[in-house]
């Protein structure tokens, strides 16, 4: 159950959130779901154990003022709290994690799938299996998107490690959407040579040189905006409705954070391979067209300043132009890293790399990634 209240001018109204228990454990879901894209496991649960230290943490939150109020009974956990303060609950109580670590025991060759900004488990539904008759096991995180990137990829690195040290004769690839290149490159790049068993980080669409539709806080909702605009429905958004997140920070054009993350490289012993998209949804023929529809949609609305200074930049944005993008990232940022073994450029949008809308789709990105870490392929 999701309740929020405030007038019309409120900036961040009241939520109340209820979790719902069983067996000790507490469904996370109405939390993800409030401007989050985790919703983690196939039946839409996402179920976390209820733990002292969770209990400890609710009373921490609550006593920083994070929380206004929270209640713990047999079967749910009510909680209250400020819209602004969204993020930390969903950091504290939607911890990164193995979907389906239960599942693993060993297997020779694991592919750690990494979802990116506003993805989930669900991100690689069709990638997963596709993967795993091929012989490799799809160990698949998810994590609160929209914060920091230095927790999840802590959780990376340990778990990772802890699984070398666990299983030292299994090889692990990572295989990496949008966000979560970044996330595994903090995690690869901040561990010991070696110390993680990954041979292999195959990344599709991250944005290594930002992106200017990370002013747009969703990279899904700005290719839908550019797609209504194109089809003339200027009605159907609240153009002044969005705010930012940390994880948007790290992915905006000009971000030292990301530089200096970048700047740390990847272990010798990692090879890194690079997918970018191009198919965005604007051909370059209408492009002009494009513009002037932008130029409609901003008297017609009379948005902030700010915010009519971003849509003028979707104008001569190449993330969203096809044959330059993706719709969320363009080729050359996709690509801006100063080594890698290998690239490829497929003419897809920055969903279809990893979700094609069909078998052959999925077949290509596949068999290319597969002909790159595949034990045959390497000197």
């Amino acid at each position: 159950m999701i309740a929020s209240s405030g007038d019309g001018e409120e900036p961040s109204p009241a939520i109340h959130v209820e979790l719902p228990i069983e067996a000790g454990r507490y469904d996370a879901r109405p939390l993800s779901e409030i401007n989050l894209g985790v919703k983690t496991t196939s039946n839409g649960q996402a179920w976390f154990p209820l733990t002292a230290r969770t209990r400890i943490a609710l009373s921490l939150l609550k006593a920083a003022g994070t929380l206004k109020n929270y209640e713990i009974r047999s079967n749910h956990i009510s909680l209250e709290f400020n819209a602004a303060k969204i993020g930390d609950i969903q950091a504290v109580l939607i911890p990164p994690q193995f979907v389906n670590a239960d599942d693993f025991a060993g297997q020779q060759q694991v592919a750690v799938l990494i979802h990116g900004l506003e993805g989930s488990a669900m991100t690689f539904r069709e990638f997963a299996p596709a993967i795993e008759d091929r012989g490799w096991f799809p160990l698949k995180m998810v994590y609160p998107n929209d914060g920091a990137i230095d927790k999840p990829a802590d959780f990376l690195r340990s778990e990772l490690s802890r699984l070398h040290r666990r299983y030292p004769n299994t090889r692990f690839v990572i295989i990496a959407h949008s966000l979560g290149g970044l996330v595994a490159w903090d995690a690869l790049t901040d561990a010991p040579g070696g110390s993680t068993g990954v041979t292999d980080l195959v990344t599709l669409g991250t944005p290594y040189g930002g992106s200017s539709m990370a002013s747009f806080q969703s990279e899904l909702e700005l290719a839908d905006v550019a797609i209504r605009i194109m089809h003339g429905d200027l009605s159907a958004r609240d153009i002044d409705s969005d705010g930012s997140g940390e994880a948007i920070d790290i992915l905006l054009p000009g971000s030292v954070e990301r530089r200096r993350l970048l700047a740390r490289p990847l272990p010798q012993s990692i090879r890194l391979h690079v997918i970018a998209g191009d198919g965005g949804p604007i051909e370059a023929k209408n492009h002009q067209t494009f513009s002037e529809l932008i130029e409609r949609l901003i008297n017609k609305f009379k948005p902030k300043e700010a915010y009519a200074t971003n849509l003028r930049s979707l104008a001569h944005a190449p993330e969203l132009i096809a044959g330059t993008g993706d719709g969320a990232v363009s080729v050359q940022s996709a690509t801006a890293v100063n080594r890698f073994e290998s690239k490829q450029v497929f003419h897809r949008s920055h969903v279809g790399l990893v979700a094609p809308t069909d078998a052959n789709d999925a077949e290509e990105v596949i068999t290319w990634i597969l002909s790159k870490i595949d034990p045959a392929s390497r000197p």
